[in-house]
């Protein structure tokens, strides 16, 4: 190996550490916040927590119809600002109002989905938040996209 290859893999191994390092801050602070809730709330409360978490994170990846995707592989080829411009406005432009559709339709069904789950008068007030938190998500997911 020589030293070109050297400093190839010092500089890969070195990101992939960072990577890692970052996703295991991720996966520590998500765990920490989890039990956070569990002992505060209780098991009842975190289920319904739970089921709203499961619901925006479903919600923001099937919202954003893998436009984020399109961005990141689109904007590179083009050179043009404007081209580039286009193609971050028409994903945004589709994504965005769609995201509000669907919190809007999550937010009025909200009481219909609580009673086919089965729970408590807090699971509306809970589906609800978490419903006017989806298109922040999927804004979040868009942005991720363009920023690849």
């Amino acid at each position: 190996m020589d030293d070109e290859d050297a400093h190839l893999l010092s500089n890969l191994l070195k990101g992939s550490g960072l990577v890692f390092l970052g996703m295991l801050l991720e996966v520590s602070i998500a765990f920490a916040g989890k039990l956070v809730v569990a002992r505060i709330f209780g098991p009842v409360e975190y289920g319904v927590i739970s089921v709203g978490t499961t619901l925006l994170t479903f919600s923001g990846i099937v919202l954003v119809l893998g436009l984020n995707s399109g961005i990141g592989r689109y904007v590179p080829r083009y050179d043009d600002a404007s081209r580039i411009r286009g193609v971050l406005v028409s994903g945004f432009q589709i994504a965005i109002p769609l995201s509000l559709a669907a919190a809007l339709v999550l937010f009025v069904l909200s009481p219909r989905l609580a009673d086919i789950i089965g729970a408590d008068g807090t699971t509306v007030r809970v589906l609800r938040l978490f419903s006017a938190a989806i298109p922040f998500a999927v804004f979040i997911r868009m942005v991720n996209g363009s920023m690849q």
